[in-house]
């Protein structure tokens, strides 16, 4: 069986570029956003039409809607601000809102947890001058507390919260573990001194 792709244009004018980008981060690119946006709802609208998707609740149409963000390539850090712009919700119930996606969806949206684990410890910096010395940057509330429940599976101490806001301190074991379960080479800290 054959699958062919159904094309649409849909009108995005300058003010509407101008107006998606002032509720995104500046760094995000409104014109990838609107076409991953105009995507997902075309899809879902086609979806309905065929009887493959019909939510019971408007809890489960945005759930289904914040996975089709996140598997159309909208990365959790991003997401937190999509999903808030699209719903006109505050920061605090997207976040929530991605938590409980990704607690039900938690199979289809394991690549891209990973995926955010991943990148979060590949950027980490040892610190000699800490008892937990690698620090690493999670912004994302659902990746933090991720690596928190997969170093507690490993019973590693879990990560902590630094002075710094977004970055969380990791002892050596912690760190290790952690890089194995999302499957990256652990750096040498001789090597970051």
């Amino acid at each position: 069986m054959s699958t062919e792709h159904v094309k649409l244009e849909i009108p995005f004018s300058a003010s509407d570029k101008r107006q998606l980008q002032k509720v995104l981060s500046p760094k995000m690119d409104s014109m990838k956003v609107a076409a991953i946006i105009a995507e997902i709802g075309a899809q879902e609208a086609l979806d309905q039409a065929l009887g493959k998707s019909e939510p019971r609740t408007l809890t489960e149409q945005r759930q289904h809607r914040v996975k089709s963000l996140l598997i159309s390539g909208i990365t959790i850090r991003e997401a937190e601000v999509v999903v808030a712009a699209i719903f006109k919700i505050p920061p605090s119930s997207s976040r929530r809102l991605i938590e409980a996606t990704a607690a039900r969806f938690d199979v289809e949206l394991l690549d891209h947890i990973l995926a955010s684990a991943r990148e979060a410890l590949d950027g980490a910096f040892f610190d000699n001058g800490k008892p937990q010395a690698w620090e690493i940057t999670v912004p994302s509330t659902l990746i933090r507390k991720w690596l928190q429940e997969e170093a507690n599976k490993g019973n590693q101490p879990p990560p902590r919260p630094s002075e710094k806001g977004a970055v969380w301190l990791l002892p050596d074991d912690t760190y290790r573990h952690l890089c194995a379960a999302v499957d990256i080479e652990p750096r040498d800290p001789d090597a970051e001194r």
